[in-house]
């Protein structure tokens, strides 16, 4: 078997068994965590994959698969003259180290963090470059840090 096969089955298999009627509750709570943590693994390896694409050169970007709308609300304000771009801030109490701000969206840069990679603002840079995009930090309110996102305005339907 595969490791994608492997993975695939890692859901599939227990979703089988939760439609079997002779588990006890006991069971299907057992059942039902082994094929949640292979839904969490298939998400972790397709994360993995998009990041790696987009590393490669060979993501393609399709502004038309998106979620469906009944999951994803856009409010969008011009950014000046920008208007065909959407913006987000998100402030963060705390402020990034001085000394890893010259290089806060490379690649392994983090401070301060027992388990960090450093790869969780690297991925969103990835992102929203792929998407046509942009991303920013902002430091200059002591106490707190900014990050401005901006990414191309859906096409109309």
């Amino acid at each position: 078997m595969t490791s994608g096969g492997a993975l695939i089955a890692s859901v599939s298999l227990p979703e089988n068994l939760l439609d079997d009627s002779n588990l006890t509750e006991s069971q299907r709570v057992i059942v039902a965590l082994i094929r949640d943590s292979g839904k969490k693994m298939l998400e972790i390896v397709d994360s993995s994959m998009t990041l790696y694409r987009i590393e490669e050169g060979t993501y393609i970007n399709d502004p038309k698969k998106s979620l469906p709308s009944r999951y994803v609300e856009v409010n969008s304000k011009p950014t000046g003259s920008r208007n065909d771009y959407c913006s987000i801030a998100i402030r963060n109490y705390g402020e990034v180290p001085q000394s890893i701000r010259d290089t806060f969206f490379n690649k392994m840069v983090t401070s301060g963090k027992k388990y960090g990679a450093g790869l969780g603002i690297y991925a969103a840079m990835l992102m929203a470059k792929a998407q046509g995009g942009g991303i920013e930090l902002d430091c200059s309110e002591p106490g707190a840090t900014t990050i401005y996102v901006s990414l191309p305005k859906p096409p109309e339907p």
